[in-house]
């Protein structure tokens, strides 16, 4: 008899962990129908399909993680394991737990350890609404201090892309992080015709929005600025429309006989007054705009996710533009639990599918088109893998060089650390530490000072390619600096989540003999010691090269 911990933040056996990884994909599955069920039940149509719920954006919804959850403890007490108690961190996932607990005539015990999100989710909204409110005052108003000489005057081509506040260098030169060298391949004409819609990145101060207005107005590149053609009405529909539309939820059907209608309305209640939505509502009205002034567009290129942005970008360009076809543009390696990524039926009846999918190898059509198989899919570019195709073999690597890769998320960076200096000969190895780009060494080091230590070394290198001519194995969580380094010749070991399910981007895409998963330091110890094995992997169907006739394939509409 022992607890079971379905807190988000819990631990997990590495016996339950291994098994709620492999549950994931079965869940997956009944995942997509349900929200098919919801979208059915609902009538969801048109811009209803920005919905959080309805979008299947696993990382920003937490019904699927939920599920996955509530499929471990179903699985565990069908055979017959007994608890005396289930610990979760929602007071929504009290009933679904008492009716696996009644089902299976368990005694356990439910104890709710309220998250502090869980404690305040009550005055969330508030916070959305707020917030929401502060970022379209600064996209309204500064944009009209600044003069923007450039528009399009000619038909044109849309490269969907995002902006952040360093995305410009000092002489004013646009540093597109998406679409590398798309632009240096075409011929001047071609080049001309090109114009990026940007996504802003959301700033925190209002003299930071007036500085990147100032830097896009003053670029030399073909920027089109949606807050530049976008009127007052627009910003007040869109963010009146992001507290009201999730009523269009009224019906929440059953999962597997059990009741999580809690779940999906807490889900609907906290979206509410989301910057989220009044984003993709922006998008949408932006088309209109333009089509009003006259622009002609030929063809789209999107940054696909599947995600609320994407579908508003559809929806608008499909009810303004209805002859412009649109090509989504996959630059990245596909996670398995990312499920947004894989097109379904009703997105495609839906109409918030672009065209064409474009993936950046081979190896990734036939998983893409898994549940849509009448999908078209082709491969582009891998444009965010240029340096990796460019790596030579010929260097040595050092054996007692064991490069961490750390996540955004900061408990997945403590358990790496922690599992590190675990690990019995861990003196022996040198461990490098290459932060996520988004934290500063400094603020790594304040959260998690456990990685000051003598052995651990901080990389300071941006490109980190660079690193794998000296580097034994690469330890990391999901990201597609997995398939990097093994294209590299560099081994690697996934760290395995303890709390939920592992993402692992290397499943089903490259051989296992290639890489591990490590859930304890023994794991890890074990793994180091197995990369001794030279290999070199082929990454010809997993990364397309850029080249002038492909980057002039991809933009053919």
């Amino acid at each position: 008899m022992h607890n079971l911990d379905l807190r988000k933040s819990g631990s997990l056996s590495i016996e339950d962990s291994k098994r709620i990884s492999f549950l994931a994909e079965a869940v997956g599955i009944e995942y997509n129908k349900y929200i098919g069920e919801i979208i059915e039940i609902n009538n969801i149509e048109g811009i209803q399909f920005i919905l959080r719920i309805v979008c299947r954006n696993t990382y920003m919804s937490k019904i699927y993680d939920r599920m996955c959850r509530l499929a471990l403890l179903e699985d565990r007490l069908k055979n017959g394991e007994i608890y005396t108690s289930i610990i979760t961190d929602s007071n929504k996932m009290k009933s679904p737990i008492r009716t696996l607990l009644n089902k299976y005539h368990s005694n356990a015990k439910l104890k709710v350890v309220d998250s502090q999100l869980s404690k305040f989710s009550f005055i969330y909204p508030l916070y959305s609404i707020i917030r929401n409110l502060y970022i379209c005052i600064n996209l309204w108003i500064w944009p009209k201090f600044i003069r923007f000489n450039q528009n399009p005057v000619d038909d044109i081509y849309i490269l969907d892309t995002f902006i952040f506040k360093d995305s410009f260098d000092k002489n004013l030169k646009f540093n597109d992080r998406y679409y590398l060298d798309l632009i240096h391949n075409l011929d001047s004409n071609k080049r001309n015709k090109i114009w990026y819609l940007p996504t802003l990145n959301v700033l925190q101060y209002p003299w930071e929005w007036l500085k990147l207005f100032r830097q896009i107005a003053q670029s030399k590149e073909n920027i089109m600025l949606k807050e530049n053609w976008l009127k007052s009405s627009d910003y007040i529909s869109s963010f009146l429309q992001s507290i009201t539309l999730g009523n269009a939820i009224k019906v929440i059907p059953e999962w597997r006989g059990i009741n999580i209608s809690g779940l999906v309305s807490e889900e609907v209640f906290l979206e509410r007054g989301s910057f989220s939505i009044t984003q993709a509502l922006l998008i949408y009205h932006f088309f209109k705009r333009i089509k009003n002034k006259g622009v002609k567009v030929n063809g789209v290129i999107d940054w696909y996710e599947n995600q609320n942005i994407d579908r508003a970008l559809y929806l608008g360009l499909r009810e303004n533009y209805p002859n412009t076809k649109i090509k989504g543009y996959l630059g990245f390696v596909p996670q398995n639990y990312y499920l947004c990524l894989w097109p379904l039926k009703y997105e495609l009846k839906g109409r918030v599918l672009p065209d064409e999918i474009l993936v950046i190898g081979q190896k990734y059509i036939s998983s893409i088109k898994k549940f849509l198989p009448e999908m078209k899919v082709s491969v582009a570019p891998a444009f965010r893998f240029k340096n990796t195709m460019k790596y030579s073999h010929t260097s040595n690597k050092n054996k007692n060089i064991i490069l961490l890769a750390m996540p955004m998320i900061i408990d997945e960076a403590r358990n790496i650390i922690n599992i590190a200096l675990k690990v019995n000969r861990y003196k022996e190895y040198k461990w490098l530490i290459k932060v996520h780009p988004t934290i500063s060494q400094s603020q790594f080091k304040n959260k998690i000072p456990e990685s000051i230590n003598s052995q651990f070394k901080f990389i300071d290198k941006k490109n980190i390619t660079e690193l794998f001519h000296e580097t034994h194995l690469l330890v990391t969580t999901a990201s597609s600096t997995c398939i990097e380094a093994l294209v590299c010749g560099v081994p690697v070991s996934i760290i395995g989540n303890r709390s939920g399910p592992t993402i692992n981007p290397l499943v089903g895409v490259v051989d296992q003999k290639y890489w591990s998963v490590s859930y304890t330091s023994i794991d890890l110890e074990k793994n180091i010691d197995k990369a001794y094995l030279k290999y070199e992997l082929n990454s010809d169907s997993l990364f397309l090269k850029v080249s002038q006739e492909k980057v002039r394939e991809m933009m053919k509409f």
